[in-house]
């Protein structure tokens, strides 16, 4: 039997991303990682810098959603720390945070995260971000309009 293309309502293929998720708040982190994995992203999930950090070395993410409040270390200093490590050079940083407004998006940009969304995030959005279609600084869905 011949193919007569792609199936009408077929997803395209995903590409699949090694995708780290760090939050200490444990619902958010869950949140963020069964939505990289229904995205078909291989994800792990880390509820502190220091085991962002252990995570890192071992699992090489391509990407690294991050939220800047973290106990004990910040995201920006985190990401600082993640890009010091040769291993990771590629890895795509993005703010997942409930930090909002100009100084917070001033203080991502100098710790060189490549996107900044403010909680709530549409799953849209954080897909497309992880698949590389990241938008020049965005700060939350109404603050955008």
């Amino acid at each position: 039997m011949q193919s007569q293309g792609p199936v009408p309502g077929a997803r395209a293929a995903v590409l699949s991303r090694r995708v780290l998720v760090v939050d200490d708040n444990a619902d958010a982190a869950a949140t963020l990682g069964v939505l990289s994995e229904l995205g078909g992203h291989d994800t792990r999930i880390a509820h502190s810098a220091l085991d962002a950090l252990s995570i890192a070395k071992l699992f090489r993410p391509q990407v690294a959603l991050i939220d800047i409040r973290l106990l004990g270390m910040n995201g920006y200093d985190l990401v600082a720390l993640l890009r010091a490590q040769k291993e990771l050079d590629g890895c795509r940083y993005i703010a997942v945070t409930g930090c909002s407004g100009a100084p917070a998006l001033a203080r991502s940009v100098a710790a060189r995260f490549e996107a900044h969304f403010t909680k709530p995030v549409s799953a849209a959005a954080l897909l497309a971000a992880i698949a590389g279609n990241l938008p020049s600084f965005i700060l939350s869905e109404s603050e955008r309009h």
